[in-house]
């Protein structure tokens, strides 16, 4: 227990930046074993940020299960923002409608919107859908 009564550790580093020192030693000591809770507890962050920089470091999956085999040590690549002038006008429309959908859900939101539309849309053609626009 800490001095507030719980049993989660302080996460006096929450938010701060990963350097990659303290990469390396989690990485370490994730390899040898440690578990998640230790890991949070020594780095002094919480949980979900020690999983979140094990999926970004290639060493759990989305699901939280561990790889293998193991990656090298490196920082997995991020994908790359989509530039907005590269989306058609549909997902344009699409992004206007997820402004208020919150970020860690507007990819799932964005695709099942993408697949509504896709399936409402298998039967018509591309002048069908503009002339239903300017009806």
């Amino acid at each position: 227990m800490n001095e507030l009564g719980t049993s989660h550790p302080t996460a006096e580093r929450h938010g701060k930046p990963w350097g990659s020192g303290e990469d390396r030693r989690l990485y370490d000591a994730f390899v040898n074993g440690l578990e998640v809770d230790d890991l949070a507890r020594e780095h002094k962050r919480k949980v979900g940020g020690i999983r979140s920089r094990l999926k970004r470091l290639g060493l759990i999956d989305a699901n939280g299960c561990s790889v293998s085999p193991v990656p090298p040590f490196g920082l997995a690549p991020r994908a790359a923002p989509t530039q907005i002038k590269e989306l058609n006008v549909r997902e344009r429309i699409f992004i206007g409608l997820l402004r208020d959908v919150p970020r860690r859900k507007q990819r799932i939101a964005f695709a099942v919107l993408r697949a509504l539309v896709d399936q409402a849309t298998l039967s018509s053609t591309p002048d069908d859908d503009i002339d239903a626009v300017t009806d």
